[in-house]
């Protein structure tokens, strides 16, 4: 005799569960597509908030938005849209104090709350 699990538990929390499981198995292969290695870092400068530069296949820029807040953006392009799903349009930055080093492979960012350390190469990768 089979026993259906989900006869004991209402509609809304089956559908939950085969939404889970179905996100589950499908992440990976999303977020996999997306990967793309944009090389090492062949310039860099200060900004008035943070550090941009160039990649061998990308532009890059690390701003600061206050003490907590840190807008990491690549793109292909040079000029990069200012948009965000996640930053409120009304949202004024705070623009905090940071310091930025260089020391060897590495560029360092630190303010009040946290540092962030950028690999220049082999390939361009951030650490917080």
């Amino acid at each position: 005799m089979q026993i259906n699990t989900c006869d004991k538990l209402p509609l809304f929390s089956c559908k939950k569960a085969f939404i889970a499981i179905v996100m589950l198995v499908l992440m990976p292969c999303l977020s996999h597509a997306q990967h793309e290695d944009i090389g090492k870092i062949t310039r860099w400068k200060n900004t008035e908030n943070g550090i941009s530069g160039k990649t061998e296949k990308a532009f890059f820029s690390v701003s600061f938005y206050n003490d907590n807040i840190v807008r990491v953006r690549v793109s292909k392009q040079e000029n990069m849209r200012d948009f965000s799903y996640l930053i409120d349009p009304e949202f004024k930055p705070e623009r905090p104090e940071f310091r930025v080093n260089e020391s060897g492979n590495l560029i360092i960012l630190k303010s009040g709350a946290f540092s962030a350390e950028i690999e220049k190469s082999p390939s361009f990768r951030i650490t917080f």
